[in-house]
């Protein structure tokens, strides 16, 4: 399997996604015949073929139970069972079942996929539920060598191998570069420290200043002008990383009347965004009409919430 070929796949199910989404959520079977069974393929699971996959298998259960999909290694025993929901089916309602028929058949994985959203579990890991997680990526709403990258743990000579590894994380992290705000080497021998400022630092000054420089956790330094240029710069950071997707979003303000983001122009209560901005690269929008004060507090939940410390970002005021 070529990386290559697995985006093209995520690419081609995530038009179909946008395309006929209400005609493929209608069923289970639309969602497994569009959507997952291709992907699934793409990895190396052809459900066509016996020795790889055991559709409708029978585990471990008094009422008869069949998941939807048993994985198989080279020797015909399963290494993983998935079961599939139709498109946009609330997926934590059938995880705890899901996790008990792998655990009373004695399987290691579990998986649960939408045909957009795919999550694979350890079983057996010592740990709370929600840790147990080693996979979730939404193909329809992160970029797609973010989604290539996650998915390789399902890849079959991974996952048969007993002890799948994932992606390396740095390149996980990888982003474009925008052409209309470049990155820039830091050279912190020519500025003091206290010059770059922390988010609370700067809701004290930002009234009748304007910023000059952003610098993220990660070091990278952009130029910027305005306030409300920082916002959609975290966002296609985020969601580049895969920590900003429609599973997480809309993100509203701590009052809760206002969206920080979301996939459509408008507010909880309907109205619409005074100031739109489509985040380039990415289905969210900005509603980017707010005071330098408000944009900072909305620039410190939306790290938070994507679990990034927002300490780690710093702000240089123009002198």
């Amino acid at each position: 399997m070529l990386l290559e070929d697995l985006t093209a796949v995520i690419e081609s199910r995530r038009s179909t996604i946008r395309n006929h989404r209400q005609f493929i959520s209608e069923n289970e079977t639309r969602t497994r015949m569009a959507l997952i069974d291709p992907l699934l393929k793409a990895l190396g699971w052809d459900s066509s073929d016996p020795s790889r996959v055991a559709p409708e298998y029978g585990v471990e259960d008094k009422k008869g139970k069949r998941v939807d999909y048993a994985l198989k290694d080279t020797g015909g025993n399963p290494v993983a069972i998935m079961e599939a929901k139709r498109l946009g089916e609330d997926l934590d309602e059938h995880l705890i079942q899901l996790i008990n028929y792998a655990n009373l058949s004695g399987i290691k994985y579990a998986g649960l996929t939408d045909g957009d959203r795919w999550q694979l579990y350890d079983v057996f890991a010592p740990v709370p539920i929600e840790k147990k997680r080693m996979l979730n990526v939404s193909i329809d709403s992160e970029s797609l060598h973010s989604s290539a990258l996650k998915l390789l743990v399902l890849w079959n000579l991974n996952l048969q191998d007993g002890i799948p590894v994932k992606a390396g994380t740095p390149v996980l992290n990888v982003t474009e570069a925008s052409p209309t705000v470049p990155q820039t080497p830091i050279d912190k021998t020519l500025e003091p420290s206290n010059t770059w400022l922390s988010i609370s630092e700067c809701r004290k000054k930002a009234t009748g200043n304007k910023p000059q420089s952003l610098r993220i956790g990660d070091g990278t330094q952009h130029p910027i002008q305005h306030w409300n240029q920082i916002l959609p710069l975290l966002a296609r950071g985020l969601f580049d990383e895969g920590l900003l997707h429609r599973g997480n979003t809309p993100l509203k303000d701590q009052a809760g009347s206002r969206h920080i983001i979301a996939s459509e122009p408008s507010h909880p209560m309907g109205k619409a965004f005074t100031k739109k901005l489509l985040v380039k690269g990415t289905p969210f929008y900005l509603d980017l009409h707010a005071s330098a004060r408000r944009i900072l507090a909305d620039v410190e939940r939306l790290l938070r919430h994507c679990e990034k410390t927002p300490d780690k970002m710093r702000i240089q005021l123009k002198q």
